[in-house]
């Protein structure tokens, strides 16, 4: 009857992933990860004029967000003479983002059976696209470079490229080199005889 207040809410959440992986030849592998997700909730609420001091009113919310990300790989391992290994790859990285809501709020509509736009006290409602919209566009290039030796000695280089819709047109991309040396000095001769260190490194 007119005087039950109607308050639906519905809610779909729609995922997919995707994983690929592919040897070549010894040590040398192609991959893809991919990952869609799709989020939706809406919101519709009326309380009738008995209810709501003579006033009914109706509210109505929606809003989506989509997510895609997918990240294509291919890396080369290999071990010579026993004590020298080398591990490179390259990969290209896409994330995608956006998300929107709109709200509308009627007041007085023609009676509790409409819950239409039509007759509505256009001073009190209000409606349109709420300011949190968002929308993230992010592309990524890399590669990277390991050699050790012996499990001793240890040099990792790498260098990225980030682009992100954030940044404007005028802005371009950011450079992001990095360099790291290690040294698995547990692994030397002369701290054989520290039975009580399990592994240590500078």
């Amino acid at each position: 009857g007119t005087l039950n207040v109607v308050d639906d809410n519905k809610t779909i959440n729609i995922t997919a992933n995707m994983d690929i992986e592919y040897e070549f030849i010894k040590g040398l592998r192609a991959s893809n990860s991919f990952s869609f997700n799709y989020f939706t909730q809406a919101t519709d609420n009326f309380k009738p004029s008995e209810l709501n001091n003579n006033s009914n009113q109706l509210y109505s919310y929606y809003d989506r967000k989509n997510t895609l990300y997918n990240r294509t790989r291919l890396a080369y391992v290999t071990t010579f003479a026993d004590k020298h290994t080398i591990n490179a790859a390259v990969f290209a990285e896409l994330n995608s983002t956006d998300f929107r809501a709109d709200a509308m709020r009627l007041v007085s509509t023609p009676n509790d059976q409409i819950s239409g736009p039509i007759g509505y006290d256009w001073y009190n409602s209000r409606g349109g696209t709420l300011n949190n919209l968002n929308e993230l566009r992010t592309a990524s290039l890399a590669t990277s470079f390991s050699y050790n030796y012996d499990l001793k000695y240890v040099v990792d280089l790498s260098y990225r490229i980030d682009g992100s819709s954030t940044n404007g047109p005028e802005a371009g991309s950011s450079l992001n080199p990095s360099i790291g040396l290690r040294w698995n000095f547990n692994r030397e001769n002369f701290m054989q005889d520290f039975t009580w260190l399990d592994y240590s490194s500078i």
